[in-house]
């Protein structure tokens, strides 16, 4: 029978015997553990598959230990603070950003739609509903579309791709506003909708990033779970 207290105690014996002797750290990455413990246990896992992720996520004794020789304090706390975002806050973080963007786009979507009144047609509202309803499902596709896209199990290599993923999003943007919009006279209904339309492939290269990060946290935990039972 598996026993969450044991298993921390039987690690704080590895760390010991790394190396790692001082109390004060130890109790530190102890109550960050749990943490994660805690965290794996809310997405579905049993407490043994739970803290097989998370000492996966902590580190076994010897990276502990070189951390800690390396960094000191200040690069303990920095290690931390980067190694133990669960896969859960990140979640909840990605779904607060997501949904203040998204109340902000919605509100200035239907300003524009509405506002505009009887200056614009039937068809151009059709095509800028159109607009908004493929941005918002571009926008929430990363939460099911990372079984389709790859996995970077190194964090430094899917960081470039994500960086070059928002970076593809703000450059379309100054494309848009620098080289083609001066180059048309459109009427103001005309111009909210190619707006609407403007914004869309931008919502599909930041959901495309935040596929990547759901991607490789699936694949942590689903490590985890095969680890914790072979």
């Amino acid at each position: 029978m598996f026993s969450l207290d044991h298993a921390i105690a039987d690690w704080r014996r590895q760390m010991r015997a790394a190396g790692i002797k001082t109390p004060e750290p130890l109790d530190e990455w102890e109550a960050h553990l749990r943490g994660a413990v805690e965290q794996q246990m809310q997405l579905g896992l049993n407490a043994q598959q739970a803290f097989a992720v998370a000492v996966q996520r902590v580190g076994q004794a010897r990276v502990l230990k070189a951390k800690f020789a390396k960094g000191g304090e200040a690069g303990r706390v920095a290690w931390w603070k980067r190694d133990l975002i669960s896969p859960l806050g990140e979640r909840r973080l990605n779904l607060l950003a997501l949904g203040v963007v998204g109340v902000l786009y919605l509100a200035a979507a239907a300003f524009g739609l509405f506002k505009s009144g009887n200056q614009m047609s039937s068809a151009e509202r059709m095509l800028g509903f159109a607009a908004v309803a493929l941005t918002v499902l571009l926008a929430a596709s990363w939460r099911f579309a990372y079984r389709f896209l790859p996995v970077f199990p190194n964090q430094r290599t899917r960081m470039a791709v994500e960086v070059a993923c928002m970076l593809l999003a703000i450059a379309w943007l100054v494309v848009f506003i620098r080289l083609i919009l001066p180059r048309f006279d459109f009427t103001v209904s005309q111009l909210v909708v190619i707006v609407l339309w403007a914004i869309t492939p931008m919502a599909g290269f930041v959901s495309f990033a935040y596929g990547l990060e759901e991607a490789a946290g699936k694949q942590t935990v689903t490590a985890g779970s095969l680890t914790s039972q072979s």
